[in-house]
């Protein structure tokens, strides 16, 4: 068996410059860490792994917990690729991984946390689970290190695809084709399908996109046969959508193949787009759909700089902007430019009641809590716009939307809780039985949320 003593020889360097290199430390040059190891690999050597946990009293072992809800096990394209890219990195360093499950000796059971302690891992992966679980927030909130794949913890590690930005972009490009019925087959519950409905439904009202019910259904990821009869049952109602999302690839083919057995083209009929940030499927869609359809045109701009001439537009629309503009007057003197004499502005707004109630509740819970700290209604909103909008626009009208939410189930409510900029996680997730049975309560018999939203409308 080769020995540090052998490589030192070789290398003609001492033992511990040697023993240095093999552990990374810092205070060795990278081309001498080059050196020695490539001479280690060259000359066989294998650390004995007992004596280095003896030494560091580290296990040089991973736990990863991973429990796949559609069964795919390590045959799941997304997952497999994380799980072995992790596999290969870990190596890597001379870390061995080790799969958490739930079993026991002697037929007592061990929780996740337990079989991580018995194991003695040295830190844990949680990825493709159910993060609402007890025994999952134990093992994630424990002082073993964690990092959970595509879903965040207040305080822990975290590797993730910006599902929400990836599905506002999709949304964004599926407008700009001039699609205005658009439905979503999204997957089943889990922090990517929150993320990316949550982003849909914002996106769409960005957009001033109204997305009826039917419009949204439910199947499994990598459901063929499901997102097929899905796809039946929109192409079968009065006003069928344009343009369908998809969850993933195995759900788009089962799509395609309902809409090719009733003799449709796409994109000629229908418009298929997939959910998943994907170059080639964002690249196929754009060769699919073509840039033929002249009614439209995209520009990127600061709305401080509106690129256009002098009175260019009868109509100009801010959905869901001004609030978020950091020079509200610069934005309005540029529409005020833009616009022909007699044209018109339309601008949304929320007003200090829209969504009080969700405020209310977590307060309720913890008065500690608050769900975000930035108030867009006082940048600009319902009862400040007209103030605002006045030396530019005097004659300003708020139109409201006469709407509100009833909210039957505690899980969506809960889910968009946790997806909060606040402080929320910090109070909720050490209690979150208690808080889980109090939404519950609270949603038994219905709980409304008030819509306090609407436009202005400005002539000029």
């Amino acid at each position: 068996m080769v020995s540090l003593k052998d490589i030192a020889k070789e290398c003609q360097v001492s033992v511990a410059t040697v023993s240095k290199a093999l552990n990374d430390h810092a205070d060795i040059s990278e081309e001498r860490k080059k050196m020695i190891r490539e001479k280690a690999e060259e000359m066989g050597y294998r650390p004995n792994l007992f004596a280095r946990t003896l030494k560091t009293n580290r296990s040089y072992n991973i736990g990863v917990l991973f429990t796949d809800a559609e069964h795919n096990g390590l045959t799941h394209d997304y997952f497999a690729a994380v799980l072995d890219s992790f596999k290969v990195a870990a190596e890597a360093r001379d870390y061995d991984l080790t799969f958490v499950n739930c079993g026991g000796s002697g037929g007592k059971r061990m929780t996740y946390l337990e079989h991580a302690r018995y194991r003695g891992f040295d830190g844990i992966m949680i990825a493709c689970v159910d993060f609402s679980e007890p025994e999952v927030l134990q093992l994630a909130l424990s002082d073993i290190p964690v990092v959970t794949i595509d879903y965040i913890f207040n305080d822990r590690l975290a590797v993730v695809s910006d599902n929400a930005k990836g599905m506002e972009d999709l949304f964004t490009y599926i407008y700009q084709m001039g699609h205005r019925r658009i439905a979503y087959i999204h997957g089943t519950d889990s922090a990517v399908t929150t993320n990316r409905l949550s982003s849909f439904y914002r996106t769409a009202e960005k957009f001033g996109v109204e997305i009826p019910d039917e419009y949204v259904m439910m199947t499994r990821y990598r459901d063929t046969k499901g997102a097929g009869e899905a796809t039946e049952k929109l192409l079968d109602l009065r006003r069928p959508p344009t343009c369908i999302l998809y969850p993933d690839d195995f759900a788009a083919l089962g799509g395609i193949h309902v809409i090719r057995e009733r003799g449709m083209s796409i994109p000629e009929d229908i418009s298929i787009t997939l959910s998943d940030i994907s170059s080639g499927m964002l690249r196929d869609a754009r060769r699919a759909i073509g840039s033929s359809d002249t009614r439209f045109a995209f520009r990127a701009f600061d709305c401080k700089k509106i690129p256009y001439k002098d009175e260019s537009f009868d109509l100009v629309i801010a959905n869901h902007v001004l609030f978020y503009c950091d020079d509200i007057p610069a934005v309005l003197k540029e529409v005020c430019r833009v616009l022909s004499p007699g044209g018109h502005f339309l601008c949304s707004a929320y007003g200090k009641a829209h969504m009080q109630e969700v405020s209310q509740l977590v307060e309720d819970f913890d008065d500690r809590i608050v769900l975000s700290a930035d108030k867009l209604y006082e940048r600009f909103g319902r009862e400040n716009g007209r103030k605002i909008l006045k030396p530019f626009f005097p004659d300003a009208k708020w139109h409201s939307y006469e709407d509100f939410l009833l909210v039957q189930d505690a899980e969506p409510l809960i889910s968009y809780v946790l997806s909060c900029h606040g402080n929320q996680n910090q109070y909720i997730l050490d209690h979150y039985k208690e808080f889980r049975a109090f939404a519950t309560k609270k949603t038994a018999k219905g709980f409304r949320i008030t819509k306090d939203a609407g436009v202005f409308l400005c002539e000029k």
